[in-house]
This record gives C-alpha cells, sequence and structure tokens, in this order.
C-alpha cells in the first residue's frame, strides 16, 4: 500500500478473516467428534484404572491380612511344638528366682550380723580408747617415785599361786588398783615413820599415857565444836594468829596481819610465795633430799629480779620452778613446744629449745 509520504508493509499482517466452506465446516465437526470420542475413552480408562487400583489396594490389605494370620498360626505351631521346652525353662528359672530369694535372704541375714559386728567392735574400740586415756592419766600421774619404792624390787617377792597373767584389758584397773596400792604403802610409811619418831621422843610412856591423851583429845574436840557453834564456824585466824614483819630499807619494821596491804603486789606475791616455799621445805623429812617441781602461774606479775630471786630461793629449798605465763619471761631457759594429738596435749623433750644453757651446780 503506497501513500504520499508514508511506506506500509503488509506481507507480516495476518490473514484476513475467510469464509470457509460447508466442506470444510463438516469435516471439522467430523475431527472434533473423533477428538471427542476419544478424550470419552480415555475418561472411561481412567475411571477403570481408579477401580483397578482401589481393588488392588484392596485385596493387598487382605493379602497382609492372611499373611499376619499365617505368621501367627506358625508362631503357634512353634510354640506347641517348644511347649515342654518353655516349661523347662520356666521351671530352671523359677529355681533360679528361689535361690537368688535364698541367696537375697542370707546376705541380709550377713548384713545384719556384720552390723551388729561393727557397732561390738564399735563398742570395744570405745573402750579401749577409753582404757588408753585412763592408762595415758595414770602413767602420767604415777605417785611410785618416792624413795619408798625405789628398793622394792630388791625385796623377797613370793609368786602367789593363784595369780593369773595379766591381760591387756585390764591393764587400767589393774594400774588404779596399783595408785591404791602404792598411796596405802606411802600412808603406811608415814604411819610407821611417825609411830617411830613418838617412840623415840616419848619412849614407853607414851603409850601408857595414851589413855589421858585419848581423853584430852575428846574434851579437845567438844571444846572445838562449841567454838565454832559460837562463832558460826572456824577459821584459820580462829586458831592461830600470824603476823608478818616487814622491813623496808631505810624505814622501821612493821608487822602485818594481813600480808596483802604490807607493800606493792610484785612485792607481797614474793613474800607469799617465799613463805609457801619455806613452808614446804619445813614439812619435808630432813633424811631425804627430796626435789620437786613447783608451778607458779601468772608469773609476768613479778619483775625479772624477782623472778631471779625467787628461783634462787626455791632452788635453796630444793624446788624448781614452773613458771606459766602468757608472754615470754625473761627469765626463761627453755622453750617447750606443746602438740595435740587425739584432743590430747603433748609434750616431748627431743622438741624442747634451749634459749640459756643452766649453769653447773645451779639447780632450776
Amino acid at each position: 500500500m503506497a501513500l504520499p509520504g508514508l511506506h506500509l508493509q503488509l506481507d507480516s499482517l495476518p490473514a484476513q478473516h475467510t469464509q470457509r466452506t460447508a466442506a470444510q465446516l463438516l469435516q471439522e465437526q467430523a475431527e472434533q467428534q473423533q477428538h471427542l470420542a476419544s478424550l470419552s475413552l480415555q475418561l472411561q480408562t481412567a475411571e477403570q484404572i481408579e477401580a483397578a487400583k482401589r481393588r488392588k489396594d484392596e485385596l493387598a490389605r487382605e493379602r497382609n491380612k492372611i499373611e499376619q494370620k499365617l505368621a501367627a498360626f506358625d508362631e503357634l505351631q512353634a510354640l506347641r511344638t517348644s511347649h515342654l521346652e518353655r516349661e523347662e525353662q520356666t521351671q530352671e528359672l523359677q529355681l533360679q528366682r528361689e535361690q537368688l530369694e535364698d541367696r537375697l535372704a542370707a546376705v541380709g541375714d550377713e548384713e545384719e550380723r556384720l552390723r551388729l559386728s561393727l557397732h561390738e567392735h564399735n563398742a570395744q574400740l570405745s573402750s579401749l580408747d577409753d582404757q588408753h586415756r585412763s592408762i595415758c592419766q595414770l602413767r602420767e600421774a604415777r605417785n611410785d617415785s618416792a624413795q619408798l619404792f625405789t628398793y622394792l624390787h630388791e625385796l623377797p617377792r613370793h609368786e602367789w599361786l593363784a595369780a593369773t597373767e595379766l591381760s591387756l584389758s585390764a591393764l587400767a584397773n589393774t594400774l588404779k588398783e596399783y595408785q591404791k596400792d602404792c598411796e596405802r604403802l606411802t600412808r603406811l610409811e608415814e604411819l610407821a615413820r611417825t609411830a617411830v619418831s613418838e617412840l623415840h621422843v616419848g619412849g614407853l610412856n607414851k603409850y601408857q599415857q595414851s589413855e589421858n591423851r585419848d581423853s584430852e583429845i575428846r574434851r579437845a574436840k567438844t571444846l572445838l565444836i562449841r567454838e565454832s557453834e559460837a562463832r558460826a564456824g572456824l577459821r584459820v585466824e580462829h586458831l592461830f594468829r600470824l603476823s608478818f614483819i616487814v622491813g623496808k630499807e631505810g624505814q622501821k619494821s612493821e608487822a602485818f596481819a594481813d600480808i596483802d596491804g604490807a607493800a606493792s603486789n610484785g612485792t607481797v606475791l614474793m613474800a607469799k610465795l617465799v613463805t609457801g616455799l619455806a613452808l614446804l621445805h619445813q614439812m619435808q623429812d630432813k633424811r631425804h633430799r627430796v626435789r620437786s617441781a613447783c608451778y607458779l602461774d601468772e608469773a609476768l606479775a613479778l619483775d625479772g629480779p624477782n623472778q631471779t630471786s625467787l628461783i634462787e630461793t626455791a632452788a635453796e629449798f630444793g624446788f624448781a620452778l614452773i613458771f606459766a605465763s602468757p608472754a615470754p619471761l625473761a627469765t626463761a631457759r627453755y622453750c617447750v613446744p606443746i602438740s595435740r594429738h587425739n584432743g590430747q596435749n603433748q609434750i616431748s623433750q627431743k622438741s624442747w629449745q634451749i634459749l640459756e644453757p643452766k649453769e653447773p651446780g645451779v639447780f632450776a
């Protein structure tokens, strides 16, 4: 198509509508009917296939049920075949169960026996601990160190026929009896020594005058009872008069009935200690040289010179002073560590620390 100033290509445009003929329409109608028949056949075939699938699934389920029944029947047959064997296994397992129950009962009885045995052993252990503590206390508090006991092993000894061998369990009680025997022997020795001294002083006349002395003692007891009732009890100052003469440098001596107000605390303490040591020294038997330990608590109340003087005075009286103080003392010569074991204090001479060697000839 040509227009002035415009050129159009009409070849690429679709063909315009053309009127088909009757023969063409009949042919197209026949083709469409054939296609419809083909689709109907396909639909019928699809429906048949779906029905066949449902039938197949139903038959598969029936087959599974039949197979399960067959398997159950086979299992039933197998169980019937192994009935005797299973009964034997059941009896064997029942026997094993009874054996296990018997063993459990025996274990329970054994456990109870072991529990009772453990309780008995704990009681024995506690008893042994008590005996051990008692033995340690008795061993530390021995009273057979006097000269009286030093020659006992030299005396003739006759074995008692009824004596039995000492057992370890009876050691604590035996030590207690031994301590009592030592005390009785010490009292007998004192009584014998007193009787010998009185015999030397009074001679045989002492025993002739014993009846008169007994009556005098009874009268004295009656008098003491009356005085005690009248004074609502007797004290030392009712029976004795004690006076302390204190002399200070550059001053006149003074007498004090109560030493507590005589001087300072340190001086008063020194006077009490020296007086006590002197009294103890006077009470000793001069026929025997005895050295004893004297324990002084709160020794820090004394200064260094008074401590030294008290140590020297105590040594003259035959005593070794043991000072106890919460703080270090200038006169200390040993450091004694105290350890604890099983709840008890223990001291070993091997662990002593020497701070100042003891001078030769000094008892301290």
